[in-house]
């Protein structure tokens, strides 16, 4: 049996980017807040840092004990009474954890975003559109205002002054509707982006439940699956988390460079 190891160098650079991630957002003083404490004389910090390691180097504790590459300090069953301990409470630690990243990061984080060509691009394509709609109600209001000129001068009749003064307000209104979408999609590409709002509201208003329930679960898991002997919950914030450690990595890479 043959295998195949995995890119030390690569494994050791993204170990250290959580590390920095862990240092620059206080990690350890939000786990203890949240009650995460000791297993076995084992810090609770070491036991996340170690957790969050496998999931984005993609190994897990079971097969480096099979193959003799588990290294730490600390057993398979203090690492699992820390997972699922009930004293820490996950939904506060990941409330407090987001809060002190967008407090910190949001003014860098939106400038990156909105300094990407595309979404600049977007923005003034969208700015370009609302202008014209907004020029063409502008038109269309200043010739239903002479409409009534027209009708006193007997260039159109009385039935043709109503008319046309229905099939001017009709198209206002269909460009105002045009117009109010295209404000909205721009919206999505302004300065006051904000990180995954839905996500942060969602959590602060599940964070003191201590027992699970089905809207619980509805609000924050996105998959179940079985596996023989097993089961692996998937989390919706899951790829937020990840994001926000690729920015923290990106900007890391800047400050170095």
């Amino acid at each position: 049996m043959s295998i195949i190891t995995q890119n030390n160098t690569d494994e050791k650079a993204l170990l250290d980017c959580i590390q920095r991630f862990f240092n620059n957002y206080h990690v350890g003083k939000i786990l203890k807040k949240c009650n995460g404490t000791k297993e076995k004389g084992i810090p609770a910090i070491s036991l996340l840092r170690y957790k969050l390691g496998n999931i984005f180097v993609g190994r897990s504790m079971y097969m480096q004990q099979r193959t003799g590459s588990f290294k730490e300090e600390f057993s398979k069953n203090t690492f699992y009474r820390f997972l699922n301990s009930t004293k820490t409470n996950w939904l506060r630690f990941t409330s407090l954890l987001v809060a002190d990243i967008i407090n910190n990061e949001k003014t860098k984080f939106v400038q990156k975003m909105n300094s990407r060509k595309e979404n600049v691009l977007q923005y003034d394509i969208y700015t370009k559109q609302i202008a014209k709609l907004q020029n063409d109600v502008r038109r269309i209001t200043a010739n239903k205002s002479g409409l009534y000129e027209d009708y006193r001068e007997q260039l159109i009749t009385a039935e043709e002054l109503c008319q046309y003064q229905k099939e001017y307000e009709s198209r206002v209104n269909e460009i105002e509707a045009q117009i109010t979408e295209l404000l909205h999609r721009r919206s999505l590409y302004e300065k006051e982006f904000h990180i995954n709002e839905g996500w942060e509201e969602t959590v602060n208003k599940y964070m003191t439940k201590r027992k699970l329930t089905k809207e619980l679960v509805d609000a924050f898991v996105s998959e179940i699956v079985f596996y023989d002997g097993s089961i692996e919950v998937k989390l919706l914030y899951d790829d937020f988390l990840k994001e926000l450690l690729e920015v923290a990595e990106e900007r890391e890479v800047s400050s170095n460079g």
